[in-house]
């Protein structure tokens, strides 16, 4: 901990003699502020930092644009395998409690049950064709 405040307290007094000596050449003229540049390129600099901007920018929406289409398949493959699993079961829930019902097929009547329906219109057109053998008998 001491080591890391002495040299902290070192590097202070080094940037304090470093900024005295640049004003005293300045103040003496031994440096012209104006001549004296780093030669920064600063259209350079501007123009890179647009090239860079644009580059970010498309990168971040195509970022975006792909997550959200990954987002959009994995809901809808999500919601598909739920909605099989949710149709299955109300399939299941309605055949238990409504047969013959929406969505269930129908089962054939067994054979008693069509002969007995098969008699029975039997019977009733040999009734109406009675009812008609009398009409025409009173007349």
């Amino acid at each position: 901990m001491i080591i890391s405040l002495i040299i902290f307290l070192v590097s202070l007094v080094l940037l304090f003699i470093f900024v005295s000596y640049r004003t005293w050449q300045i103040n003496t003229g031994v440096i012209n502020p104006e001549e004296h540049r780093l030669g920064i390129d600063h259209e350079a600099i501007l123009l890179r930092l647009k090239d860079k901007a644009v580059y970010y920018s498309k990168k971040g929406a195509h970022e975006a644009v792909l997550g959200t289409l990954k987002g959009w398949v994995i809901t809808t493959h999500y919601l598909g395998k739920k909605w099989n699993k949710t149709s299955e079961a109300l399939k299941k829930a309605m055949r238990a409690h409504a047969p013959n019902k929406i969505g269930v097929e129908k089962k054939e009547p067994s054979f008693f049950l069509h002969a007995i329906s098969e008699y029975k219109a039997k019977i009733k057109t040999f009734r109406e064709e009675l009812k008609e053998g009398e009409e025409e008998g009173k007349e």
